[in-house]
């Protein structure tokens, strides 16, 4: 017998089905309840299938296209500025997220652990979101957010964002509608440093269940 290779019976080879899966039922109770229209269960299956391999298929086009990301350069000078960095724990699924506000008067440093994260990008969304967060408790109007997170600065620049990290991203743009300017830039891991030690170090206190606090350094 001479083995055959073929695609997966659903031709989708990479891409996990479940959340389309979830989405498509989602698309089915509200098309129920508000257009009261009840489809069978294998068009909804049907439907989640299809959907997963044209979003396989558009990624790999991305891909193929997309050139490397160049550090950005703001178009314009602002008083306060927010790095953000995650690290992630593929054993334990805990994460240690940290960002560092700095206005002209004084820096702070946010720290959070986080349990049952399933990858490092949904950390680095969340540690951004996070910053956002902070700029706007602060009342911050004009901020330059950055991360070392490629993947995804083009998320919310392009606000193409992959499943994963959809509602994260949803999240940051809706909450930084209330900025009157806001630029997401791309930097190197080197110049992001002091947030990558803040997350590492948040990391491991959280992996020995040591509860951590935001620190405000005095101002110089």
């Amino acid at each position: 017998m001479h083995a055959v290779n073929c695609l997966p019976p659903t031709a989708i080879i990479s891409t996990p089905l479940v959340p389309w899966l979830l989405w498509s039922l989602w698309k089915a109770r509200n098309k129920y309840v508000f257009e009261n229209f009840a489809g069978s269960p294998a068009d909804t299956v049907s439907q989640a299938i299809v959907a997963a391999r044209e979003w396989e298929m558009a990624q790999v086009k991305v891909e193929k296209k997309r050139p490397l990301l160049k550090p950005q350069m703001p178009t314009k000078e602002v008083d306060t500025v927010a790095q953000s960095d995650a690290a992630w724990s593929e054993l334990s699924n805990n994460a240690g997220l940290s960002w560092i506000v700095t206005t002209p008067d004084q820096s702070i440093v946010g720290n959070r652990g986080v349990r049952f994260i399933s990858s490092p990008q949904i950390a680095e969304g969340l540690a951004l979101r996070d910053a956002v967060a902070r700029c706007n408790s602060q009342k911050v109007k004009e901020v330059r957010l950055e991360s070392d997170s490629a993947q995804l600065i083009n998320s919310i620049n392009r606000k193409e964002p992959p499943l994963e990290l959809y509602g994260i991203v949803q999240d940051i743009l809706t909450m930084s509608v209330s900025f009157d300017y806001v630029v997401f830039v791309w930097i190197s891991r080197l110049r992001n440093i002091n947030a990558d030690a803040a997350a590492k170090n948040t990391l491991s206190l959280l992996e020995q269940d040591v509860v951590v606090d935001e620190l405000i350094p005095p101002p110089n």
